[in-house]
């Protein structure tokens, strides 16, 4: 048979490969396989297994993964005398043989609990685990509170996709290495057992379950293992609870408001695999004792991040000693943190300046201007342009110029709806120059609904060197066309039709407007045009100008085109701002705005 080294290496496949090789008997049972013929070990029968299993050496503190390939034996036992001795027998192989320092941890687990023993620590294999990542869902493998998933999102893109470049650049920068345990416990010979066992043979109630595991953990993450059940790995110890005497007690926080590090936290808390009052006291005493988080697996770096683990866990102010009052700051610690110790919760530093925290608490729901909350996302997203040129939609720090060119256009939208005379008022943001400031559209007194010729009123807006610049325009239905950065748009389209009643002719009618922004918006050209449909809607004849003199239909298109238009694909593509009847605002300028970044300024 292959060594522990060898086999650590190997996957399902591979062995049932060798097994084949080998011409023995296995069977195999979803993601492991085991050999249906028994061995000796140690003297007595034994059933070998290899797979990937699931948390079979005990718990999963935060930031250790919890799949992997390993091996075990079960070994059953012909008399008690036999079980008594074989007992025996191992414990003095392990401790005198494999482990040098550390003592067995007293674990529990899904399938079996027992002693848990590490036997070496070594950069061997840690690839093995870590290229079996493929996808975002693989990363749920780790804690929640997990420094590597942490570090991982902060420098991703969030698209949905495992960018495995940043992953192992992560990976590489927090020295994992591989820890090997072998897991030893004594189970009751079920049923199922009996079944893969010679059934010509009678055995002890018990038999002996070996299990070895290979894990790639950090230092700091192997310490949130270890005290994970009760054992100091800092200081080579178990851990004495009845010595222990924290400086906060267990009567002082709630109930159940530290969580136990698993994905599956209800089905052990439930299932009471492990206590969870020793457990909240084992947080405790590595916070008091070393300054560690244990939910974490990392030191602290501060007092202000040692303040904010008790507020989260505990809801007690370390510096005032007594319960914290989050009311006032709705029940959130990095709000309280922030307010009264200038504190950054995500970077675990001081604010750099007033406009860090204003964005950071907004970030929360929390006006540090007024103290309350915002209303809605629509509030906190004006508030924060206005006041900290912040674009939550980008989240990113625009130019103030941009900002008082956005409030600016408010403000003209404002006074516009006040005096308003139609059902609607639509706008639109552009970018027609070649600054960062976009241009702004407005739409007053278009007909909805309505099939009958009506003039709107056409606003255009520009913002240069801390001014206004505008042009107002009369037309019926618009349509319109933009060269990006070229400061030409062209404004008109289709714009209805009616029926002649003397002829019982449609007549069809519309213009072009082409206006040039440069210090102020000048037209630079117009076409008109007529085109006369008979009862069948046969084209009959037309007349078309060109900034008023008389020209061919096919003259008219092309002057348009020469200016770079294309008067087959202009568009209608406002967003609602206000109705009339009802005086509510839709939308802002600013979210106009918000939608025309996500769009890429296109």
């Amino acid at each position: 048979m292959a060594s522990a080294d060898q086999l650590a290496g190997i996957s399902p496949d591979d062995f049932m490969e060798m097994l084949d090789d080998e011409d023995a008997l296995y069977q195999e049972n979803t993601s492991y396989i085991y050999t249906s013929s028994t061995d000796s070990f140690m003297g007595y029968d034994c059933i070998y297994s290899y797979g990937e299993y699931d948390d079979d050496i005990g718990a999963t503190p935060s930031g250790l993964a919890w799949k992997t390939n390993s091996f075990y034996y079960i070994i059953a036992f012909d008399s008690n005398d036999d079980f008594k001795e074989g007992q025996k027998n191992l414990k003095k192989y392990l401790e005198r043989n494999l482990v040098k320092k550390s003592k067995p941890l007293k674990t529990k687990g899904a399938s079996l609990s027992g002693n848990t023993y590490l036997v070496e620590c070594s950069d061997k294999g840690t690839d093995l685990i870590f290229d079996k990542l493929d996808t975002i869902d693989d990363l749920e493998l780790f804690g929640e509170d997990n420094s590597l998933v942490r570090n991982y999102a902060a420098e991703a893109e969030e698209d949905g996709q495992l960018d495995k470049r940043v992953l192992l650049k992560q990976i590489d920068s927090m020295d994992y290495k591989m820890y090997k345990f072998v897991q030893v416990s004594y189970p009751t010979f079920d049923e199922e057992l009996e079944q893969r066992f010679p059934r010509d043979k009678s055995y002890t109630d018990h038999v002996c379950y070996i299990q070895v595991t290979s894990l790639p953990m950090t230092q700091e993450q192997y310490i949130a293992f270890a005290g994970t059940w009760g054992y100091d790995a800092i200081h080579g110890k178990e851990i004495d609870l009845d010595k222990f005497e924290p400086d906060l007690y267990p009567d002082k926080f709630q109930k159940d408001s530290v969580l136990l590090p698993w994905h599956v936290l209800s089905v052990y808390r439930d299932d009471e695999w492990i206590d969870y009052e020793d457990f909240v006291l084992y947080c405790m005493y590595f916070m008091q004792e070393h300054d560690y988080n244990l939910l974490s697996g990392e030191y602290i770096k501060d007092e202000l991040e040692k303040k904010q683990w008790y507020l989260k866990w505990f809801q007690w102010d370390i510096d005032l000693n007594e319960p914290a009052d989050l009311s006032e700051y709705a029940g959130s610690v990095e709000t309280y943190l922030a307010i009264k110790d200038n504190y950054n919760c995500s970077t675990l530093a001081p604010f750099e300046s007033e406009s860090e925290k204003a964005i950071f608490l907004a970030e929360k729901n929390y006006n540090l201007e007024t103290g309350e909350q915002f209303t809605n996302q629509k509030e906190k997203a004006i508030w924060l342009l206005k006041n900290y040129c912040y674009d939550s939609s980008s989240k990113k720090v625009i130019d103030r110029e941009i900002v008082d060119g956005l409030v600016e256009y408010e403000r003209f939208l404002n006074e516009l709806k006040d005096n308003m005379s139609g059902m609607l008022i639509d706008g639109s943001l552009i970018y027609l120059n070649d600054d960062n400031i976009p241009e702004c559209i407005l739409i007053d007194n278009i007909q909805a609904a309505s099939s009958a010729p009506a003039d709107s009123t056409v606003y255009l807006l520009s913002y240069q060197n801390g001014r206004r610049i505008e042009k107002t325009m009369q037309i019926p239905i618009m349509s319109y066309q933009c060269l990006a950065k070229s400061g030409l748009i062209c404004v008109g389209g289709d714009q209805g039709s009616y029926i002649d009643p003397q002829s019982m002719q449609d007549i069809a009618y519309g213009s072009y407007e082409i206006i040039k922004l440069t210090d102020s918006f000048e037209t630079v050209g117009k076409v008109l045009w007529d085109r006369v449909y008979d009862s069948n809607g046969r084209f009959l004849n037309g007349t078309f100008e060109i900034n008023g003199s008389s020209a061919s239909e096919q003259e008219m298109l092309q002057y348009i085109q020469s200016f770079g238009f294309d008067p087959s694909s202009f568009t209608f593509d406002f967003k609602n701002l206000y109705i009339s009847h009802e005086k509510k605002n839709k939308a802002s300028i600013i979210e106009l705005y918000q939608a025309l970044e996500r769009g890429g300024k296109s």
